[in-house]
């Protein structure tokens, strides 16, 4: 059984968790096609000594960092350059093993937790695979760890970004974060920052002055990004009508998203589908 079907195989299990060694990242990317980008299904978590090289999420390249960890999104867009020789150790969760509201929706870049991040992923998963070699029942055991595993990078990266704050900055968090999800629902529809204000029961420039004060985007600004980077993932990750795209998002003519589209990206939707 070559390797890649071997981990096919693993991925059609039930368990929601599949450790990956050293042998099988290679097959694990390859996974998604690498002639264009590939939504991820999942999430995933990779550790290697040269993290980043050649790898894409949503259309941004990764920095490249030594034995750090990167955990990509379910819906994210993958892209990886298979000319770059890449070792290390992946882990793939499924959607739904994940605890809801975890992590925060919309508009976020491959989130990097650094040192402790990384020993308990390569830990668990040599524990596993381990378990595995010498007859040990590991599937009982994948649900619990790969839920351990998302809490511990969930974490780390939310006091990577707290850190000891006042009452004002909790409030504004707070706030953000409520207006995120609420766009999250709601971008395909709607775009008016005074709608989602309306839903949160404040003002449109309670929300703004929380933003400016934590140095966020305005509101308006990333209603903006979070339509633009569906649309992109909708142009290479489909093959959908320029069209189509559109009125998954709300615009009921083509010109309209096409403008759009050429305001916050400077690209016709044509041109940035061909280019990759």
């Amino acid at each position: 059984m070559s390797t890649a079907t071997e981990l096919r195989d693993r991925e059609n299990t039930s368990t929601g968790w599949t450790p990956v060694d050293v042998e099988l990242l290679s097959a694990m990317i390859g996974l998604f096609p690498t002639d264009r980008p590939r939504r991820a299904n999942r999430h995933i978590v990779i550790v290697s000594p040269s993290l980043g090289e050649g790898l894409e999420v949503d259309f941004e390249p990764v920095k490249p960092t030594s034995g750090a960890a990167v955990h990509i999104h379910p819906d994210q867009v993958l892209r990886f350059d298979p000319s770059v020789d890449v070792q290390g150790i992946a882990v793939t969760v499924d959607r739904d093993a994940c605890p809801s509201g975890l992590f925060r929706p919309g508009v976020y870049h491959p989130e990097v937790a650094l040192g402790s991040a990384e020993s308990v992923v390569v830990a668990l998963t040599e524990d596993l695979l381990r378990l595995k070699r010498k007859g040990g029942d590991a599937a009982a055991l994948l649900p619990a760890t790969a839920a351990l595993l998302l809490l511990h990078i969930a974490a780390v990266t939310h006091a990577a970004s707290s850190g000891d704050r006042g009452g004002d900055h909790q409030a504004a968090t707070e706030l953000l974060g409520r207006f995120r999800s609420e766009v999250e629902r709601s971008f395909r529809s709607i775009r008016l920052v005074s709608w989602y204000a309306g839903e949160l029961g404040t003002s449109a420039k309670t929300i703004s002055r929380a933003a400016a004060g934590l140095g966020y985007p305005s509101p308006k600004e990333f209603i903006d990004e979070r339509v633009t980077l569906e649309a992109k993932r909708l142009l290479v990750d489909t093959d959908e009508s320029i069209a189509g795209v559109g009125r998954r998002l709300g615009f009921s003519e083509a010109t309209n998203f096409t403008k759009y589209f050429i305001r916050t990206t400077g690209r016709l939707p044509h041109d940035f589908r061909t280019g990759f």
